[in-house]
C-alpha cells in the first residue's frame, strides 16, 4: 500500500492509533486522532468514514476498533462516554453501545467474534458486549483453577468459530468465550 506523497489519494494519514480490515469492501479501517479513515488495499486511496464533521451521534474518540462482519459495521473503544460504539460505514453515524464507564473499568482491546464484542479491560479481564450494551464478565484478570493470568494484553483477537485470544509476556492464551477456561496454547 502506497499512501500520501508517493501513492493514493485523499487526506494524508499521521499518526495511526489502530486499524481493522473491513472484508467487505477490502479496505483498512485505520483511527487517527478523532476519526476513521477508509484505506485502499490495492491504491492506498483514503477517505474519510466517520469524523466529527462526518455522520452522526457521540463524540469519536477511539483507541481500539475491530470490524464486526455479520452487521457491517465498526465497534470502537472510545476514551469518553459512551465507553463503547458503533460505526455505520455507510453513513459515519456512531451509536453507544456502553454509557457507563462504572461497567467497565479500563478497556484497551476489542475484537468481535461471530458478531459477539469482546474486550480486554486492564481492571476487570475478559469482558462481552451485547448489542443491548450489556456487560458479562467471561474470565478475570488473575487466573484461578480456569487458568493463567490475562492481564493487559499486547495483543488481542478472534476467529470466527475459535477462542478469544490473548498475548501477554510472551504466551498465547486462548480464552473460551462462554465457561471463561483459560490454556496457553504457544509460548
Amino acid at each position: 500500500i502506497l499512501t500520501g506523497r508517493d501513492g493514493g489519494a485523499g487526506p494524508s494519514l499521521g499518526l495511526v492509533r489502530a486499524m481493522t480490515f473491513d472484508r467487505k469492501n477490502q479496505r483498512l479501517i485505520v483511527v487517527q486522532g478523532d476519526s476513521l479513515f477508509g484505506v485502499s488495499t490495492e491504491r492506498g486511496d483514503r477517505l474519510i468514514v466517520s469524523s466529527p464533521s462526518l455522520g452522526e451521534g457521540p463524540t469519536l474518540a477511539p483507541i481500539d476498533l475491530a470490524w464486526d462482519e455479520t452487521r457491517n459495521r465498526v465497534v470502537v473503544i472510545n476514551q469518553t462516554e459512551p465507553r463503547i460504539l458503533e460505526v455505520d460505514l455507510a453513513t459515519g453515524d456512531r451509536r453507544a453501545l456502553v454509557t457507563a464507564s462504572e461497567t467497565l473499568g479500563s478497556p484497551t482491546r476489542i475484537t468481535v467474534r461471530g458478531g459477539e464484542i469482546f474486550l480486554a479491560d486492564g481492571a476487570q479481564g475478559l469482558l462481552a458486549v451485547d448489542d443491548a450494551g450489556a456487560v458479562r464478565h467471561v474470565a478475570p484478570l488473575v487466573g484461578t483453577d480456569a487458568g493463567p493470568d490475562l492481564g493487559g494484553p499486547a495483543g488481542f483477537g478472534s476467529g470466527p468459530a475459535a477462542p478469544v485470544y490473548f498475548w501477554r509476556d510472551n504466551r498465547l492464551i486462548a480464552v473460551h468465550p462462554r465457561a471463561g477456561d483459560r490454556v496457553i496454547v504457544a509460548r
